[in-house]
C-alpha cells in the first residue's frame, strides 16, 4: 500500500475529521467535501511519507501524475 504511488481513495478529505466522535469506529470520512483522500505515499516524496496511515487531499484527481495510482476492487 505504500511506496510505489499514492493511492487514491474515494473518500472525501478533510483534514481535522479524524479525532471526531465519528471517526472513532470505522472512519469513512466526510460525506462531502472538494477534495479526495491520496493515501500511502511514495518513495521519491520521502521515507515518512510511505506509510498506509498517511493521508493527503488534493482536488484535482482529473490530473494525472507518476506518482498516484489506484487500487481496483471487487467486492
Amino acid at each position: 500500500m505504500a511506496g510505489y504511488v499514492w493511492e487514491w481513495t474515494w473518500d472525501w478529505y478533510l483534514a481535522s475529521y479524524y479525532g471526531t466522535p465519528e471517526s472513532l469506529t470505522n472512519p469513512h470520512g466526510p460525506v462531502s467535501g472538494s477534495a479526495r483522500v491520496l493515501r500511502g505515499g511514495d518513495w521519491d516524496d520521502g521515507a515518512s511519507y510511505c506509510r498506509s496511515a498517511y493521508r493527503y487531499g488534493i482536488n484535482s484527481p482529473g490530473n494525472s501524475y507518476s506518482t498516484f495510482g489506484f487500487r481496483s476492487v471487487r467486492r
